[in-house]
């Protein structure tokens, strides 16, 4: 019983060193540090694998239940299918080997137990992130906003930066950083808050992630403290992104848990839908006017990605080659060259042909939930749908994990 819960503990330990890795990569500020970029993109790949790599040596030194037949079709299949992308495609190599070695070792992991580890790194990713938005909405409120803390230094970033040129954030002690302000009417300029991200909308993309993880996955008796703390994160975030999906979420699990009937319903839907409406003309409108034309950016960027995929239609230009998305931007972008969505830069960078795993990913996640009439999942996957249209983590671990679980959610329910 000893050694056993010793196992159980370490697993554990790993479980939460692996979430640690999906915030920090999931576009944190480090990786965003000049320097430091580089250099901690290949610690958390190699650490990554050693955590998987020990995970499972604890899952098979467990004896626990694996579905090797599965993961032995999936193993090959996928084998060729990115052997043949690599050879033909000839772009960046090493960086889709490493893509495939992480799908590969996160469809092994969710092949032992019927996915509890997967389901367990999920869980710590969103705890992890629950306490980030704790503290962030401290620093927010009692820094930001009410100056009764002040930054303890300042850190260079490289996020949004003109010609290599760095920008500098506001440090408080590590743990949380300013990145960007609006301006709102009556209110003026204030900070969004970013927590540890360069910008709100990433900020608000791991926010809205572990609030849909904490919706479905698990209830406990925190669950209502939790789902608090996560919505107030999004919606200091100030992000358009963010404040569609919680409206999105809250009016389908209205519709669906309340007892009024369907015509009362829309009847009291309807003057949200216009106070919703004005909202975002008043949101838009701000951002156009003081945010640095970011509405014009993301609008051009879906522009962007669809023009350079038309280059390479079927295995597009190599996967994370920003510069054949660059060489589609026009002139004015030379300030703002960054991307903003997933789904034209995997349409883009691995054309169809990388394009068509995500998507049999999404839609082997949508049947399943679909068939197994679970109501949670489908509103989780499109919830990642949603974000995979209008935010950018096309290669993040974390979506990588989501993809693998959403192809095999029957798993879970077997």
């Amino acid at each position: 019983m000893v050694k056993t819960n010793l196992v159980d503990s370490i697993r554990n330990i790993l479980i939460y060193l692996c979430a640690v890795i999906l915030v920090i990569n999931c576009q944190s500020v480090w990786m965003t540090i000049p320097g430091l970029s580089d250099k901690l993109t290949t610690i958390c790949f190699f650490s990554l694998v050693l955590l998987i790599g020990l995970i499972i040596f604890i899952q098979i030194v467990k004896q626990s239940k694996i579905d090797l037949e599965r993961f032995s079709w999936f193993l090959g299949l996928f084998s060729i299918f990115m052997f043949i992308y690599i050879i033909v495609s000839n772009q960046n190599v090493l960086f889709s080997i490493k893509i495939y070695l992480v799908i590969i070792l996160f469809d092994l992991l969710l092949s032992f137990d019927e996915g509890e580890v997967v389901i367990k790194i999920l869980l710590a990713y969103k705890n992890l992130l629950f306490f980030v938005a704790i503290i962030s909405l401290f620093f927010w409120l009692n820094g930001s906003i009410l100056h009764i803390l002040t930054a303890s230094s300042v850190i260079q970033s490289k996020w949004g930066a003109f010609n290599n040129n760095s920008i500098y954030f506001a440090s408080y002690h590590n743990l949380y950083f300013e990145t960007q302000y609006m301006t709102i009417p009556v209110f003026g300029t204030i900070c969004r808050n970013t927590a540890v991200f360069p910008e709100a909308p990433m900020a608000s993309l791991n926010f809205s992630i572990a609030f849909l993880i904490e919706e479905t996955i698990k209830n406990n008796k925190y669950h209502k403290a939790i789902t608090a703390v996560l919505v107030l994160a999004i919606v200091t975030t100030f992000s358009t992104t963010g404040y569609i999906l919680l409206i999105f979420y809250f009016v389908i699990k209205w519709l669906r848990d309340s007892k009024t009937n369907l015509g009362t319903k829309i009847l009291m839907l309807l003057p949200l839908v216009v106070v919703t409406a004005l909202i975002f003309v008043v949101i838009a409108n701000q951002k156009v006017r003081y945010g640095n034309l970011s509405m014009q950016v993301r609008w051009d960027d879906y522009i962007v990605g669809v023009q350079t995929w038309l280059r390479h239609p079927f295995f597009g230009s190599g996967l994370s080659n920003q510069q054949a998305l660059n060489q589609s931007m026009e002139s004015w972008r030379i300030i703002n060259s960054g991307f903003s969505n997933s789904i034209t830069e995997v349409l883009a960078e691995g054309g169809l042909y990388i394009s068509g795993f995500y998507v049999y990913c999404f839609i082997r996640g949508i049947y399943h939930s679909v068939v197994n009439k679970d109501e949670k999942f489908l509103i989780f996957t499109i919830g990642i749908i949603y974000l995979f249209i209008f935010t950018i983590f096309t290669y993040n671990y974390i979506l990588l994990l989501l993809l693998v679980l959403l192809a095999n959610l029957k798993i879970l329910k077997d």
